[in-house]
């Protein structure tokens, strides 16, 4: 078994049979897995990941400085005064007892 699309040109009575790559091909996966329906899923999950791509280097263009570390990320939200207070008191309890067992 093949999977196929039928091109159908009803002007030139012509039928033009257009193979669909299998999902285990190298190739996008067009087959909507569940229901075996040709899809565009691959499309708007390369348009989605450019997207998020795009929004993270919006955000480094505009704040100006990025720290991959996470020390220094954990630290700047520590700090932000919208931080629920049990959360960041949780959070220090932990880094607390971290910093003892060195």
């Amino acid at each position: 078994y093949e999977c196929k699309i039928a091109l159908v040109d009803t002007d030139a009575n012509t039928v033009e049979w257009i193979p669909v790559p299998d999902p285990g091909d190298s190739g996008p996966n067009l087959l909507d897995s569940k229901s075996g329906v040709v899809t565009d899923r691959y499309l708007r999950e390369a348009e989605e990941r450019s997207e998020k791509v795009d929004a993270f280097l919006a955000s480094v263009t505009s704040s100006g400085t990025v720290s991959l570390s996470y020390r220094d990320n954990l630290q700047k939200k520590l700090d932000d005064k919208n931080m629920n207070p049990r959360v960041r008191d949780e959070v220090l309890g932990i880094l607390n007892g971290l910093n003892k067992e060195k």
